[in-house]
């Protein structure tokens, strides 16, 4: 299915300035405060139903936020979702889809795929502009808030199949590349290499 992802995600842009490191404990703070503009359900909101309001600093908060907030789906609806992608059945898989994205709206992964089902088979849905654009904003997020470690880019993403969707916007395919992963303060790394090509991830896991 990862490799499902590449030609698609190929197509888009990819833009963004290399920042420093990302500081989890100044967006922890954030998002659970009431009273900052960056608290999460304030964001989501946002996200939800006026995307295009979020600037770069809402959407880095939005992103590396969710884990804070975020709600599992059952694995039957996700793996329902994921089958139907994976089998080509567009048409079937985008309301498992949509009933996903009620209750995980900040989905990278899931998002993606709604928008290669819409643009596959129904194009003209008053949808795709929106999941469109959300997407955009999660991408976007990641891309941005890049460090520049001298030699190659460091990402950091939420789940380890946002290492792929990063890389292949990118006209990267980590399957022809080699990993070697080691622990981070906040998770895993993954350092992919392939000849004199680097490229890595920091993939966050949540504490309690």
């Amino acid at each position: 299915m990862k490799k499902a992802f590449f030609l698609f995600f190929s197509l888009l842009s990819v833009c963004g300035f290399a920042q420093g490191k990302l500081d989890f404990s100044d967006i922890t703070k954030n998002v659970q405060d009431s009273t900052s503009s960056y608290f999460y359900e304030k964001l989501t909101y946002q996200f939800i139903y006026r995307p295009t309001s979020l600037d770069s600093a809402e959407a880095k908060h939005l992103y590396y936020g969710q884990f804070k907030a975020k709600k599992i789906n059952t694995p039957q609806r996700s793996n329902s979702f994921f089958r139907l992608v994976k089998e080509n059945k567009c048409v079937e898989a985008i309301p498992e889809g949509e009933n996903i994205l009620k209750t995980d709206p900040v989905n990278m992964e899931v998002l993606g795929l709604i928008v290669k089902c819409y643009s596959d088979v129904d194009e003209d849905n008053n949808m795709l502009p929106l999941r469109g654009l959300q997407f955009r904003t999660l991408v976007e997020a990641v891309l941005s808030n890049a460090e520049d470690t001298g030699t190659h880019k460091l990402y950091t993403v939420m789940a380890v199949v946002d290492e792929y969707i990063i890389a292949g916007i990118q006209n990267i395919d980590l399957m022809t590349y080699r990993r070697n992963s080691e622990q981070s303060q906040h998770g895993v790394t993954d350092h992919w290499k392939k000849g004199r090509k680097k490229i890595s991830f920091q993939v966050i896991y949540p504490k309690d």
